[in-house]
């Protein structure tokens, strides 16, 4: 429903501000290395072993939610995933899917596979159960 409530006038509801601030990770403490269920793609380090194990992303995704499948996978395997706030990392995306609601699902491309894309992953693990993570 994240992305629902993001792409959507319902973000502006309290429900949806504290799903979205849930999502921004707005209470997450950013000074402390702790596991987390994923982390964006712009800025992965792996373990060789790890990846063996895993595998790469996967291809099907064209944009958005191949790190989110990623990580999941190596949940799955018994790797954490780990968010090191020591390592730093500029990444100086454009926001191309960003452009309001109806608008930008219509106009925008990337905006269109971001929707796809989480169609893809829900049903891919559709009917799994989360891996634990932490």
């Amino acid at each position: 429903m994240t992305i629902v409530y993001r792409r959507t006038f319902l973000g502006k509801t309290a429900l949806g501000k504290h799903v979205i601030r849930n999502f921004l990770m707005k209470d997450f403490d950013h000074a402390r290395e702790q596991d987390v269920d994923w982390l964006m793609g712009a800025c992965l380090i792996v373990r060789k072993k790890a990846y063996q194990e895993v595998g790469g992303m996967d291809e099907r995704f064209f944009l958005y939610f191949e790190d989110v499948d990623w990580c999941r996978r190596f949940w799955e395997k018994g790797w954490r995933v780990t968010y090191v706030p020591q390592a730093v990392f500029s990444h100086f995306h454009q926001r191309s899917s960003e452009g309001g609601a109806l608008r930008g699902i219509l106009a925008n491309r990337p905006t269109r596979e971001h929707i796809k894309s989480a169609f893809k992953y829900f049903w891919k693990f559709r009917g799994k159960t989360l891996p634990r993570v932490g």
